[in-house]
């Protein structure tokens, strides 16, 4: 699978489903510097902001379409991957350097910033009320 990028825990890879749809799958990075169980910890608190009504609808945020299960080697294990369908320019970077992207307005460069600003502060506010709510139990 072609890696489409990685941060500190995950890197995410595409996988062709048919000519016009590709798959996403957000893995397990092979140079993260955290246990398995935190890795898992941060797994399912993406999954539950994720799935949370107000990250879910919203059309600036891409939906978790499932989850896979990979089969790990070394150690032997099996651990999830998250599963998005990739978007159509595959990042804003490439998408803004791609001649639509260059070719768009300031105002809807200025509509899609905006729209990037609240898809990521509802995520971090879905991500405070995940954690409060872990602390109750």
């Amino acid at each position: 699978m072609r890696i489409l990028g990685e941060g500190a825990t995950a890197e995410v890879n595409q996988s062709i489903i048919n000519v016009e749809n590709y798959f996403a799958f957000k893995r397990k990075s092979r140079h993260a510097n955290k246990t398995d169980a935190q890795l898992l910890n941060a797994l399912c608190t993406e999954i539950l902001v994720l799935c949370h009504p107000p990250v879910r609808d919203d059309d600036n945020i891409i939906g978790l379409v499932g989850i896979a299960w990979e089969i790990v080697s070394e150690p032997r294990h099996v651990w999830p991957n998250l599963v998005f369908l990739k978007a159509e320019f595959g990042s804003l970077d490439i998408f803004l350097r791609s001649q639509r992207g260059k070719k768009l307005p300031v105002s809807e460069k200025l509509l899609l910033c905006s729209g990037i600003i609240n898809a990521v502060q509802k995520l971090h506010a879905c991500g405070k009320w995940i954690y409060l709510a872990s602390l109750l139990d």
